[in-house]
């Protein structure tokens, strides 16, 4: 968790960039919170699902997916 604190300083920066570099750092962003049991790591990643359906981490971003949202 403490090195997630080390991104914040990046969020700037790669808002400012391209959105493909602003996608890539969301998504690895939502990704690393959720490894570390953040549940806001979810919220990240399903609001950037649309933004990434259509790239190249689509793929890795949709067992994430379902691990955010449960069976029932």
């Amino acid at each position: 968790r403490a090195l997630l604190l080390n991104l914040a300083p990046l969020d700037s920066a790669a808002m400012a960039g391209p959105d493909s570099t602003r996608l890539q750092f969301r998504y690895y962003r939502a990704k690393a919170l959720i490894a570390s049991g953040d549940p806001v790591g979810c919220d990240s990643l399903e609001r950037i699902e649309s933004d990434l359906s259509s790239s190249r981490f689509n793929d890795g971003a949709q067992p994430l997916l379902t691990y955010c949202r449960p069976s029932p």
